[in-house]
């Protein structure tokens, strides 16, 4: 994750941290929601790509490492998540069925 991104992240839960306290100071529900939202997909993303990166570092061990034919099997195994992890975030981002 680059530190544009890690930026982005935090900044987007600290954005949430503080707009769900003012909700809650105020009682307002609706900035209560909103805040906690952000919150939560800041910290999500965050993990997300955490977890990205070490998938692609350990990708990156096996094609590197001695015995390549052995680890053939879980290369095969490791990109076929990749792409089922792309498959996911492309169905993810497509805009809802009205």
């Amino acid at each position: 994750m680059s530190v544009g991104q890690t930026i982005k992240h935090r900044t987007r839960a600290l954005r949430g941290l503080v707009t769900e306290g003012i909700g809650r100071t105020t009682r307002n529900r609706r900035l209560q929601r909103q805040g906690r939202t952000d919150r939560v997909l800041g910290d999500a993303a965050t993990q997300f790509t955490a977890i990205l990166k070490e998938r692609r570092r350990a990708l990156r061990a096996g094609w590197q490492g001695p015995d390549t034919e052995a680890r053939t099997e879980e290369l095969r195994l490791a990109l076929r998540q990749y792409r089922e992890i792309a498959e996911r975030l492309l169905r993810m981002s497509e805009p809802a069925a009205q």
